[in-house]
C-alpha cells in the first residue's frame, strides 16, 4: 500500500503555518481533500492543503 502513496502534501492553517505533512495516493480528484476534511480542519484548524511536486 505504501508504494501507492506517491503524492506529498502538507496542511496549513490560516497563518500559513504547517501543521501536518504526509503522503497520499491521490492529488487530482475530490478524494485529494480527504486529509484536510478528515483531520486537518477539526484537529488543527487547517484551511489549506498543498500538494508538493
Amino acid at each position: 500500500m505504501r508504494d501507492k502513496m506517491t503524492h506529498s502534501f502538507r496542511l496549513l492553517d490560516a497563518d500559513n503555518e504547517v501543521y501536518y505533512e504526509g503522503l497520499s495516493d491521490d492529488c487530482d480528484s475530490g478524494k485529494a481533500f480527504a486529509p484536510l476534511d478528515d483531520f486537518g480542519e477539526s484537529f488543527a484548524g487547517c484551511v489549506e492543503i498543498q500538494y508538493l511536486q
